[in-house]
């Protein structure tokens, strides 16, 4: 369903047409709703600069040039040149119609890099591969979305998760992790039924907490309680917001049952000291002691799974942004540019 009030916006390249070229294609811009909206897109992003391309290249040097609002140039690593335009955004993200123009009669892969208020800084980028403009007009769904730092911050795993087995019947750890650094100034954590929070560590990276808190007990099969985790911000100011569909900042609300297992019948081992004193447990299955926080263990994924939107990455065990939800676009770091389209996880 395309945006109410969206405006098309016609990128033809004539120089070089037929008089009558045939085809075009509406290239409508979709976010994954787990992740953002299309107006919180249409927020941040300025403008976007999309590149026009083909896997053999799309025109030759003797092209290059300024064509009106269009520039054919290099616009990355290969020799070949690339169509560029710039696109205003307004208050609604726009409906972009690629005319077959001056096109080369090819299939086409299109990444769009959102940028903002400075024309500089990309806040979002996506694409697609292999698009065919026809006789006829088509449409075609392009994934388009922020990049995690310019996301509102999420819970995206808590350790151990719901329908794990623990160490007896009792809950004296949990650890939580979330997508970007974070403050925790002004966090309200609770429990249902109610429990005391000993204390909080978090990380230096400022991405997990550990939780240390009393009350939370089981029957000797199974254990179940619900945690509400509110008034955590980025560095940023940005509130949580597990539910971007929902108008609003919301609190990340989480239930979980637990198997009771056998008891340890190891010696407590601390893990360094927390903002209220020494924590006397060991870190769940999956996570490791460094400098005095539970954080998960490089090259493994432990058990508990990464929220909708995330996969774990086992290069530092820790939940990444699914690569694959910006389509063709680039969202990978460029020490790890490649999105695995089985994994999700960027790499080499």
């Amino acid at each position: 369903m395309r945006v109410s009030g969206a405006t098309i916006v016609t990128i033809a390249l004539l120089v070089g047409a037929c008089a009558a070229e045939p085809g075009a294609a509406d290239l409508e811009l979709v976010q994954d709703p787990n992740l953002n909206t299309a107006a919180q897109v249409a927020e941040a992003v300025d403008s976007i600069l999309m590149i026009v391309d083909s896997p053999d290249g799309l025109y030759g040097p003797e092209r290059e040039g300024v064509y009106g609002d269009i520039r054919i140039t290099n616009a990355d690593s290969d020799p070949a040149l690339e169509l560029v335009a710039a696109i205003s955004v307004s208050d609604h993200l726009p409906l972009i119609r690629l005319e077959q123009g001056g096109l080369p009669a090819k299939p086409l892969d299109i990444r769009l890099r959102g940028r903002d208020a400075s024309g500089t800084i990309t806040v979002a980028t996506g694409g697609v591969r292999g698009v065919s403009i026809g006789d006829a007009m088509s449409t075609v769904l392009v994934p388009f979305n922020l990049l995690v730092d310019y996301l509102p911050p999420f819970v995206t795993k808590v350790t151990p998760g719901d329908g794990s087995s623990i160490n007896g019947c009792d809950m004296p750890l949990i650890v939580v992790e979330f997508s970007k650094p974070v403050s925790l100034e002004t966090a309200d954590i609770r429990f249902d039924p109610p429990a005391t929070v000993r204390s909080i560590a978090i990380d230096t990276e400022r991405r997990v907490i550990q939780i240390a808190v009393d009350g939370i007990v089981g029957d000797g099969m199974s254990l179940s309680y619900t945690m509400t985790i509110s008034g955590v911000t980025d560095v940023d100011g940005r509130p949580l917001d597990q539910i971007p569909l929902d108008p609003g900042p919301n609190d990340f609300m989480g239930s979980f049952v637990l198997t009771c297992g056998p008891g340890t019948s190891f010696p407590i081992v601390l893990c360094g000291e927390s903002m209220g004193g020494p924590v006397g447990f060991w870190c769940p299955r999956g996570l490791e002691c460094v400098d005095g926080t539970c954080v998960p263990t490089a090259g493994t994924c432990g058990e508990a799974p990464c929220t909708t939107g995330f996969v774990c990455d086992p290069a530092d065990g820790m939940c990444a942004i699914d690569c694959r939800i910006y389509g063709f676009g680039e969202a990978c770091p460029p020490d790890r540019p490649v999105c695995n389209d089985t994994s999700g996880t960027c790499g080499i």
